[in-house]
């Protein structure tokens, strides 16, 4: 992970095999650690939509943007074009 700046924007970089290092917790508690994975999620996605900074998500592989969220998306002018 990294912070990076580009046109006076600051950003983090992250590569998506740095997070697959996740540990799920004990195999005896699958259920917990499916419930814990899920709020997890639930929370990044609120903070996703919701952050006053423009976040992009770009798939290191093939430079595919994958997800953009509403804040970068009004900050660059797309509105109509979602």
């Amino acid at each position: 992970m990294a912070i990076k700046e580009f046109r006076g924007y600051s950003y983090v970089a992250m590569k998506s095999r740095d997070m697959e290092n996740i540990d799920a917790g004990v195999p005896g508690n699958v259920m917990q650690s499916e419930q814990a994975i899920h709020a997890s999620e639930l929370s990044y996605r609120r903070l996703f939509e919701a952050a006053r900074d423009g976040i992009l998500i770009v798939e290191v592989d093939t430079g595919k943007i994958s997800d953009v969220n509403p804040f970068l998306i009004e900050m660059l002018g797309y509105y109509d074009e979602i």
